[in-house]
């Protein structure tokens, strides 16, 4: 499966705190393409993770942190799904 295919939210948040935690590493992929090109599974996971990544610069991380600060998690999902839809 490709990333953030079933637990998108999740995947936005995983991201999220990875950049907040200032993370410089590699990301790791756990995926089994038997059916499809691998080659072009792993060219659609990393589209995957830098137009989540997009959505989140769009949103800001300030604005995300001041909504989580204020314990506002719904305006931060509604946040997210204005950006996305």
């Amino acid at each position: 499966m490709y990333p953030a295919s079933v637990h998108t939210i999740e995947y936005l948040e995983l991201l999220y705190w990875l950049e907040k935690m200032k993370y410089n590493g590699y990301y790791s992929l756990d995926i089994n393409p038997y059916r499809e090109d691998s080659v072009q599974v792993v060219r659609e996971s990393f589209a995957w993770i830098l137009g989540l990544r997009r959505v989140l610069d769009k949103i800001g991380y300030e604005t995300i942190a001041q909504k989580m600060e204020k314990e506002n998690h719904v305006a931060v999902t509604s946040l997210i799904r204005q950006m996305m839809i």
